[in-house]
């Protein structure tokens, strides 16, 4: 299923008309990117494991923290790192840079985030584990 949707989203008929001898930019898989946000966005927000997560989090804190704008806060997450990793296809960039940013990115933010944060932020984001193998499908 993710090959066919692959070769119909990339497909030279789908994508926009080139001019004689020009190139393809990054822009002309727009199609590709909006798919890749669409599922990351979701896959992610009807995740059981975050809604449990997410709900536990409000009662926790007395309402402080809104449950859906958690599992909305995860969700865009995701989708943009789904779409961010559709792009690095497309560019043909290595993986290991991404990877590595990204744990700087996290390291950064929990030396900089309150303690009491941290564990419901790594909670948030280990919830989505089960997503893997439906976008493991798609690729």
């Amino acid at each position: 299923m993710g090959e066919l949707m692959a070769t119909q989203l990339t497909s030279q008929a789908f994508l926009p008309a080139l001019a004689a001898g020009a190139e393809r930019h990054w822009s002309d898989y727009y199609w590709v990117y909006i798919f890749a946000f669409a599922i990351g966005a979701s896959t992610t927000i009807a995740e059981p494991s975050l809604i449990a997560v997410s709900l536990k989090a409000g009662e926790i804190s007395g309402g402080t923290i809104d449950p859906l704008m958690l599992r909305i806060a995860v969700a865009l997450g995701m989708a943009f790192g789904i779409t961010l990793g559709s792009w690095r296809i497309v560019m043909g960039w290595p993986l290991q840079w991404f990877v590595f940013a990204a744990y700087v990115l996290v390291i950064i933010q929990t030396l900089r985030s309150p303690r009491a944060i941290i564990p419901l932020a790594f909670d948030s984001g280990a919830s989505q584990r089960r997503q893997s193998p439906f976008l493991l499908l798609l690729h």
